[in-house]
């Protein structure tokens, strides 16, 4: 349904597909995009994985991970998912406009004591997620959840164990998330962010806890 590479977005299948995978995000709040990254920037992202230094990050009581600091890798993919046509598919997908891309890379390793607790992205004018498996082949790989806030009933569950696939949901006060904890569960690599509307990227970068170098 569509592909990002260097040479920009691609969107395929017919109208019909689109509106059933629309139908699909309105229905469970969560869609999975098989074959997202294209193989050769998948390619050329795990290359610069290789190179990425990664810090331990506690978010309070919700989550333990390690993200990449700021460098080539972020960069890279903060460019290709701030394409305007990119940017007008979730836009149309989601039925809410959509103005840039800000997000991370993360890791969670297996045996580290890393964990995601249930949560909602919603704040700075987030209207959709996205999540991007970087791993280098298929591993056992915990599900992302999805409840009501005011419900302990999980309303969807999907597991993104392929490379270079992406999981795409909505932001709202509504509903809560996260990944179920997993025993056996490989190490996790993910492009994690949010599409939001309004104020650009230069505005929302002042205002991030970035790490230090």
């Amino acid at each position: 349904m569509i592909v990002v590479d260097r040479r920009g977005t691609r969107q395929h299948g017919s109208e019909a597909d689109f509106a059933r995978l629309r139908a699909e995000l309105d229905r469970t709040t969560c869609v999975l995009l098989p074959g997202f990254l294209d193989a050769s920037l998948l390619g050329e992202a795990w290359s610069l994985l290789e190179g990425a230094k990664f810090e331990e990050h506690r978010h309070g009581e919700l989550a333990l991970d390690q993200r990449a600091l700021p460098g080539p890798l972020g960069a890279l993919l903060s460019l290709v998912l701030n394409d305007p046509p990119l940017l007008a598919f979730v836009s149309a997908l989601a039925g809410s406009k959509v103005d840039g891309f800000e997000g991370r890379v993360y890791r969670m390793l297996a045996g580290a004591g890393h964990f995601d607790t249930w949560h909602s992205d919603a704040g700075r004018d987030r209207r959709v997620a996205i999540s991007i498996n970087l791993q280098r082949g298929t591993v056992p790989t915990a599900p992302l959840q999805i409840r009501r806030r005011d419900s302990e009933t999980v309303l969807h569950e999907v597991v993104n164990a392929t490379p270079g696939d992406a999981v795409l949901f909505r932001v709202d006060d509504v509903h809560v998330h996260r990944i179920k904890p997993m025993e056996g569960a490989g190490t996790r690599i993910a492009c994690a962010g949010w599409f939001y509307s309004g104020a650009g990227m230069r505005e929302r970068l002042q205002g991030l806890d970035l790490p230090r170098q």
